[in-house]
């Protein structure tokens, strides 16, 4: 007898992609990695890494890009896709998701725009991948 919970165990199995993208157009194709990214900025604003403000004049926004890895397990086999934000400049963080001090803005990441405030952008709160 097959449960619901074993279907959705097998449903989400065939949704995991086996290729890792290298750009965000591939990616934005495959609805498992859609989901990745997605998880991610809601893990965001859920640990208030950011917060969405209007530009400054003056201030130096820095761009982001997206890097696509796949979490495997013992054997080898693809278990999740992961979807990581990345913004590249050397500030002092303690460790990911640490309290940063300088201030520091982000472009929203492409395709993921807040429809309300397309042209805002993001000062972070805590450190982000690539952040040194």
């Amino acid at each position: 007898m097959k449960t619901r919970g074993a279907l959705k165990k097998k449903a989400n199995v065939a949704l995991i992609s086996q290729i890792e993208p290298k750009k965000v157009e591939k990616a934005l194709k495959d609805s498992s990695r859609v989901q990745a990214m997605q998880d991610e900025l809601t893990q965001f604003d859920k640990n208030q890494v950011w917060e969405l403000l209007p530009k400054p004049a003056n201030a130096a926004i820095v761009g982001t890009k997206r890097v696509f890895r796949n979490k495997l397990n013992r054997d080898g086999k693809v278990i999740q896709n992961k979807a990581r934000l990345v913004a590249q400049m050397d500030i002092k963080s303690t460790f990911l998701n640490g309290f940063i001090d300088e201030e520091m803005y982000v472009k929203q990441p492409p395709d993921f725009e807040d429809s309300q405030f397309p042209y805002h952008v993001y000062k972070l709160t805590k450190a982000l991948y690539g952040l040194k």
